[in-house]
């Protein structure tokens, strides 16, 4: 324990503590408020008291138990985006507040900014938005569960959103067009991976976390059990309980499986653990399919555009929203939030079913 006069002339304190995961930490505080030895000790019992109770004083304190807690507990990936969300978004606001004094209020006046707040000059999508809110109000559910808290101030809160307007970042490629992207496409290995995106409809991570048997040509199928994070380097469980999942393969997959498998076989020996599409860098992924695109004189597209472009062919090909989100391993609910609008006419569909049955009455 330590008391010590800063440069400014009031006092800071300095103290070890236990945390609620029995954890030894020290806590800092300074305060232009303790102008007196006296009231910074006062300050340092009040620290050490809450401790003994594990009742964090700063709202920082939570947050260091929570994300601790959280890294036992979620992915690698999703333990690292909330501690990234919590450091840009949540701790700037809350950080040094005293957690017994955040009231609906704060969280109100910090909704409103963040509505303001942007990145690079862009403001943040109603995803990204919802994600944040879901966070801060996970901390605070957490908080009251652990009796850190006596109300929770998030209780009522409501996730606030941008007013909706058409979503344009999906850019959708017409078979003509990925006819005339393919063919200028040089590499077989990429040339078999734009056809399974466009075609199955795969995330690009569930792609490059294939091997080779997961691949089953005779029966035609993919199976689908894990994912490859771009950012870790590593296979990690798929995005969703969803995800999980069989898919089947139309003949050109099929046939651009077998040229690259006899690819493989003249040149390199492996076995059925083996990434099929190798391992490769978002980077350089990026930067061949830019040259290709270029290239071949077509719109500007990004990978998950083909995942959006198959669900556009499932459309038009005549399938529902049901066929297609479980193809593309998506629940119902969250497919029609992201590609409804491709669907327009399931609930006709749905109404003259009905129309034909009662007639047939």
């Amino acid at each position: 324990m330590a008391v010590r006069k800063t440069k400014n002339g009031y006092y800071a304190v300095s103290v070890y503590v236990n945390d609620s995961l029995g954890n030894r930490v020290r806590i800092q505080r300074q305060n232009p408020e303790w102008t007196s030895r006296a009231k910074a000790a006062a300050a340092e019992a009040d620290i050490l008291r809450s401790f003994s109770a594990n009742i964090p004083v700063l709202f920082s304190e939570l947050a260091f138990q929570y994300i601790d807690y959280k890294k036992m507990t979620v992915k690698h990936s999703s333990w690292y985006d909330i501690q990234a969300v919590y450091d840009h978004h949540i701790a700037p606001t809350f950080s040094e507040m005293k957690l017994s004094k955040i009231t609906p209020a704060h969280i109100i006046q910090w909704q409103k900014s963040l509505l303001k707040s942007s990145y690079r000059g862009n403001t943040y999508s109603n995803a990204q938005l919802s994600k944040i809110q879901k966070y801060l109000k996970a901390m605070f559910s957490w908080a009251y569960q652990h009796d850190m808290i006596e109300k929770d101030p998030t209780k009522a809160m409501r996730t606030v959103k941008r007013e909706e307007i058409k979503n344009d970042e999906q850019v959708l490629i017409n078979p003509d067009e990925f006819k005339q992207f393919i063919e200028v496409v040089d590499n077989p290995v990429y040339k078999t991976l734009y056809n399974v995106l466009y075609y199955c409809g795969l995330r690009l991570g569930e792609a490059m976390a294939l091997t080779f048997k997961d691949i089953d040509l005779k029966n035609t199928t993919l199976k689908i059990t894990k994912t490859y994070n771009f950012k870790f380097r590593e296979i990690t469980s798929p995005k969703t309980k969803n995800s999980t999942r069989i898919v089947e393969m139309p003949d050109i997959v099929v046939s651009h499986l077998r040229e690259l498998f006899k690819h493989y076989e003249d040149r390199y020996e492996y076995d059925l653990d083996c990434p099929v599409f190798g391992i490769l860098s978002y980077r350089t992924m990026t930067r061949r399919l830019d040259e290709w695109i270029e290239l071949s004189e077509v719109k500007r597209f990004g990978h998950h555009d083909l995942r959006h472009s198959s669900v556009s062919l499932l459309a038009n090909a005549g399938f529902n929203d049901f066929q297609a989100a479980k193809r593309m391993g998506h629940d119902v609910r969250m497919f029609n939030e992201v590609y409804g609008h491709l669907f327009p006419n399931s609930q006709k569909d749905m109404a003259k079913a009905l129309d034909n049955i009662a007639k047939n009455k």
